[in-house]
């Protein structure tokens, strides 16, 4: 037999015979397909039959054939093959619905503020007003990051409504200004001394015993601080029953007081200059 297949010229060979011992490997892309529809074109112009060897050793050698006869499919077959787990995602409505509102929670102002790391929310921040409800005729308006009034009479109501908590607001006042924080309002379009407590900020009151720092008709300030012509920090407290307040940092009430238990706050504008900034709540 050997002396019959050496006699034999090579285009008149019989083609050879698939392994069955062998390990099928399956086609894994279209690129893979065509590379080796290109090695049978290639094996039967030269006379080597038509069956695929099926060996991972026999398959490397015949892409590098592929590789030189047709480099297109080569770079295709090779980017497939790192690629293969690289599915585009699918992108269903209800996928693009969650994304949509993920994203606009995100990015859309809360009624509540911006919250930071230690507990704070900003309730104004200098750039709107989105978190309050103004009453009265009071001339607020927005200038270099405050909202100031200088005529009329009103207040900024805030939205949202609040039992525990500490405040805290940078205010500015010329002399004869009349302003003040009201919180725990029990009505929030008719804001007063009987149905708030209200933190008062009038160096000239008239009545000097619930002047700057007091808790009008509740608790008299403990020091006489004047706050006007200068940028004050006014901390308020209110924990159940107890009421506390500081300004500047100087104790000026700590009280404790059951007639109001919940409400909004209320910025206010009596007279003078009255000018707020860095309003934040926790």
């Amino acid at each position: 037999m050997d002396m019959e297949r050496r006699s034999l010229s090579p285009r008149r060979q019989r083609p050879l015979e698939c392994q069955p011992d062998l390990p099928v490997v399956r086609h894994t892309s279209k690129f893979q397909s065509l590379a080796r529809m290109s090695v049978v074109k290639d094996a039967r112009s030269n006379g080597f039959g038509h069956c695929i060897p099926v060996s991972e050793d026999v398959e490397r050698s015949r892409f590098r054939r592929a590789r030189d006869v047709v480099p297109e499919l080569w770079r295709g077959y090779y980017d497939a093959r790192r690629n293969v787990n690289m599915r585009p995602m699918k992108l269903t409505p209800v996928f693009v619905a969650v994304l949509f509102a993920v994203g606009t929670a995100i990015l859309s102002p809360q009624a509540s503020g911006t919250q930071t790391a230690s507990g704070w929310t900003t309730l104004f921040d200098g750039s709107n007003l989105n978190n309050w409800n103004p009453i009265g005729n009071a001339n607020w308006r927005l200038v270099d990051g405050t909202v100031e009034a200088n005529s009329g009479a009103g207040f900024l109501v805030s939205k949202a409504s609040y039992a525990d908590f500490e405040l805290r607001a940078e205010i500015w006042v010329d002399p004869a200004a009349n302003s003040g924080v009201f919180i725990r309002c029990s009505n929030p379009n008719e804001i007063t001394a009987m149905n708030a407590y209200e933190v008062n900020i009038f160096d000239m009151r008239p009545d000097p015993a619930y002047r700057t720092g007091a808790i009008v008709n509740v608790a008299k300030p403990m020091s006489m601080v004047n706050a006007g012509n200068r940028w004050n920090t006014l901390e308020i407290g209110a924990k159940g029953s107890r009421l506390t307040v500081r300004l500047n940092d100087m104790p000026m009430v700590d009280v404790q007081d059951t007639t109001h238990a919940r409400g909004p706050i209320a910025l206010q504008y009596g007279a003078g200059t009255v000018k707020f900034r860095n309003v934040q709540i926790r």
